[in-house]
């Protein structure tokens, strides 16, 4: 197994990809997109990616993944 991570700094955040193939060279099977490690008051943890979406005047939070047709 393959696995690949990315880090981009946004603001505040460092934001992480992670993807996973099956061997070096092979397409990811897997996609983990804006992953983040906040400093939380119980300590760290992994935020995992959400998009918000505030119509009609409700403010709520999407978690989202990528995975490829072979592994769903």
């Amino acid at each position: 197994m393959k696995i690949t991570a990315t880090a981009r700094e946004a603001g505040r955040f460092t934001f992480y990809t992670v993807e996973l193939a099956t061997a070096e060279g092979k397409d990811p099977f897997l996609t983990l997109k804006d992953l983040k490690i906040i400093d939380g008051s119980k300590g760290r943890y992994v935020g995992f990616p959400a998009r918000k979406d505030d119509r009609n005047g409700t403010v709520k939070y999407w978690p989202y993944t990528y995975a490829s047709d072979a592994f769903q």
